[in-house]
């Protein structure tokens, strides 16, 4: 028997995914006895919190002007990704082997044993969003956005330590310190667009590209995963494959739904298109539905606000961004004083 002892998942959130958190995490506790960890990128009280939940803030060694320009140039989306890395990081140097990733708005139908075995062979385990030719395409999304997005999907990630995966950690913490950002003319998106260049500056014998089609189920590759229940058990098979190949369903990332919506029971369009997900869509109702999902849900993003209260927008961090480039800095971006970024720089807004 397998000792899962050395191995840990982790998701990243804001205080208002908690409730999203929790619904991942039993989802995993369901299938395998592991660690699970949550870093909370917001200002919250972790003393009401039962389990490894940590203040991303205090645990991952940023010094306090990089925490305040990382919180200020980077949206929300852009800062979680960007401290992917050091989670990694951490949860290497308290003495586990193999790191999983979820985002928190994933949800597990099976075992996580068939990934944490890949990790064996491989340092760095990665998923394409999608796995099959099309012509013409005829997903919900069009297939020109992944040249956008990235090849692989960063809903999930698995790591193996060792030396290789440090070098790769190292790479990828230093890129998202200035370019984390969803920025077409960068040509970055999130963290998730430089992995595609991993298969080409690292060597085969680290990483692998799973084609297993019960990994990262989701919104844009629907269209080719088809949901077949058998047995009390779920299964997915290629919608055009004739030869009908059956893999379990490990996990399905409900990206971009509206989450009180689906608390209600309330089932997306998407299942009239493809009926047979629909059953997936009920678990996950009934999982959040069950959750603490309502109770986080409407919590403000600390960092969304100045120390006035005045709303950050997307355009002020824009701005911040560019004053950085040009080698002007303010030491706290959120003060609102005489002498502030928000004084001298927003005076017309």
């Amino acid at each position: 028997m397998r000792d899962y002892r050395r191995n840990a998942v982790f998701t990243i959130v804001a205080q208002n995914y908690i409730g999203l958190a929790g619904v991942l995490e039993s989802s995993v506790k369901k299938s395998i006895d592991i660690d699970f960890y949550v870093f909370i990128v917001d200002e919250h009280d972790i003393n009401e919190l039962s389990g490894n939940y940590y203040l991303a803030r205090d645990v991952l060694g940023f010094d306090k002007k990089l925490w305040d320009n990382l919180t200020f140039k980077y949206s929300l989306v852009e800062f979680c990704t960007s401290i992917k890395p050091k989670c990694f990081n951490y949860l290497f140097k308290n003495q586990y082997n193999k790191v999983i990733y979820f985002d928190p708005d994933v949800f597990l139908f099976n075992s996580i044993c068939s990934i944490i075995e890949e990790l064996d062979t491989t340092n760095i385990l990665l998923t394409p969003h999608i796995l099959t030719v099309q012509t013409p395409f005829n997903g919900n999304y069009k297939d020109c956005l992944f040249l956008r997005s990235g090849i692989f999907n960063l809903g999930f990630l698995g790591l193996r330590n060792d030396i290789a995966t440090q070098c790769f950690l190292e790479w990828w913490c230093n890129r998202l310190i200035n370019y984390s950002f969803v920025d077409n003319e960068l040509g970055t998106c999130t963290d998730q667009k430089w992995l595609d260049l991993v298969p080409a500056i690292f060597s085969e014998d680290h990483y692998k590209i799973s084609r297993d089609l019960g990994l990262n189920v989701a919104p844009w590759n629907f269209h080719e995963r088809k949901i077949i229940y058998e047995n009390q058990k779920i299964f997915v098979s290629e919608r055009c494959n004739n030869k009908m190949y059956f893999s379990p369903l490990i996990f399905v990332h409900f990206s971009r739904f509206n989450y009180f919506k689906l608390t209600d029971g309330v089932m997306p369009e998407c299942i009239y298109k493809f009926p047979d997900i629909g059953k997936l869509f009920k678990i996950y109702s009934s999982a959040l539905a069950e959750s603490q999902f309502s109770k986080y849900a409407l919590l403000k993003y600390t960092y969304d606000y100045f120390e006035n209260g005045t709303r950050v927008l997307f355009r002020h961090r824009r701005m911040y961004r560019d004053l950085l480039d040009k080698n002007i800095e303010y030491i706290k971006p959120f003060s609102t004083d005489s002498s502030s970024f928000y004084a001298r720089e927003l005076n017309d807004d």
